[in-house]
């Protein structure tokens, strides 16, 4: 009888505290800590949050995103279980400033960018190398130089009168002031197809070195990609002019070309491998012009962004590179490594595009003039072409944007009608009249 009698009282006092604490909630709170909390089944979730015994909490929630469940409502009615989360809702500065400390440690572990990340430097042994690994570790500080045989495209397609006003501005210099241009195209299958070439104004100075400071300059370049990304090209590539000689690229060549594929790479790691680089030479003699076209090999850019290349501008056109250390060049360590080791030859065709390059940007200097002498010249051949085909002019299409105080709707609409070289559009007429001042 008396353990019955027990049993019983055991069950009395089972379903007391049932009746009293009917369920056990966690609580999670913003930096991940969590608190039990054992709340009645007519409580309601203002008693809940004051159970929880925080100042700081505005309301709870079924989910970090969800918003808060409404203080009046009673627990019972939410249908949660033994032991269910809740998320707390804080409005501390201090919990938010854990927040952002946890999500700024969060952020360091993410690894470092590199463009070729089988082709970079390990870590550098900090000690004396005791393993094998730390031997190779440190042998590999030195890089050692691979020739590549072909890079991402196969071939580069140009339109030879897309370079006249890249040749106009050399000859009038008598050849002797070299340039460095930019090249605007798209790539199909494997081929880099230069639509618009952009030459920048010639140097004051008279040298056999083109400037590089205008190719370097992130404002100019991001200026000519907005208008080159409204008639849906991308840089694909630059032009350097120099005499005939018996190597391919130049240290100033190689190193340019790295910087600024490296510069396209960061945007898009995979399109930003298809860049190219177009030589133009010129024999002192005879004056004829030969056009080539090249790669550097992937190799060359990781160099240049671990800092092993010497800048461009202080590099010079022969045929060695200057390195910021010494590296192995075919079983030599020296820090003057011959360019033909970052060299990828490609082959150059050509094709025929719908924009012009007839605008000079040394006509920036002169007003409206060069404007209406390429948009309404006054001979017969240049009035027999549409007007929609002169303002076809990559140049002078970046000018425009610049006097119009950068890009509007309408200079967008008319880059759309280029595009489609839709003739008929209003915008084409009403640029027509803006224009012929």
């Amino acid at each position: 009888m008396r353990k019955i009698l027990n049993y019983f009282l055991l069950i009395l006092s089972l379903q007391k505290i049932s009746s009293t604490l009917d369920l056990i909630l966690r609580i999670r709170f913003p930096d991940g800590s969590v608190k039990k909390v054992a709340v009645h089944s007519s409580d309601k979730i203002t008693d809940l949050v004051q159970k929880i015994g925080c100042s700081n909490i505005n309301g709870v929630s079924k989910s970090p995103k969800d918003q808060n469940i409404p203080k009046d409502d009673e627990i019972c009615k939410l249908n949660l279980k033994q032991g269910e989360f809740l998320y707390a809702n804080v409005s501390s500065d201090k919990e938010k400033m854990k927040h952002a400390v946890k999500e700024k440690k969060l952020s360091r572990k993410v690894e470092k960018w590199v463009p070729f990340p089988n082709l970079c430097r390990p870590p550098a042994p900090t000690g004396p190398c005791k393993t094998i690994a730390e031997i190779e570790a440190k042998s590999r500080q030195t890089y050692k130089l691979i020739p590549q045989k072909s890079g991402k495209f196969n071939k580069v397609s140009v339109d030879a009168n897309s370079f006249d006003t890249f040749l106009k501005i050399w000859q009038e210099s008598n050849y002797k002031q070299h340039q460095c241009a930019l090249l605007f195209g798209k790539v199909n299958d494997c081929t880099l197809k230069v639509e618009a070439v952009y030459t920048f104004p010639p140097s004051k100075v008279i040298s056999e070195s083109y400037d590089v400071s205008n190719v370097m300059n992130p404002e100019m370049i991001e200026k000519l990609e907005k208008v080159a990304g409204l008639l849906e090209m991308k840089m694909i590539g630059c032009c350097m002019s120099h005499f005939s000689r018996k190597h391919f690229l130049s240290g100033r060549d190689i190193a340019t070309a790295s910087y600024l594929q490296l510069q396209q790479m960061k945007k898009d790691a995979e399109i930003g491998q298809f860049f190219t680089t177009v030589t133009i030479s010129i024999d002192k003699v005879t004056k004829e012009l030969v056009s080539t076209a090249y790669g550097v090999s992937d190799q060359s850019v990781q160099m240049y962004f671990d800092g092993i290349f010497c800048p461009p501008n202080e590099q010079k056109e022969g045929e060695i590179i200057d390195t910021t250390e010494p590296v192995l060049d075919a079983g030599k360590i020296t820090s003057k490594p011959e360019t033909i080791s970052f060299v990828v030859n490609v082959p150059i065709v050509s094709h025929q595009t719908f924009y012009r390059s007839y605008f000079s940007s040394s006509n920036e200097q002169t007003d409206l003039v060069g404007i209406k002498n390429c948009l309404f010249p006054k001979n017969k051949i240049g009035k027999n072409s549409t007007f929609l085909k002169r303002i076809s002019d990559f140049q002078l299409l970046v000018y425009l944007s610049t006097l119009f105080n950068d890009v509007d709707e309408d200079f967008e609409e008319l880059c759309r009608c280029i595009v489609k070289n839709d003739h008929q559009h209003p915008i084409v007429e009403k640029f027509k009249t803006k224009l012929h001042l």
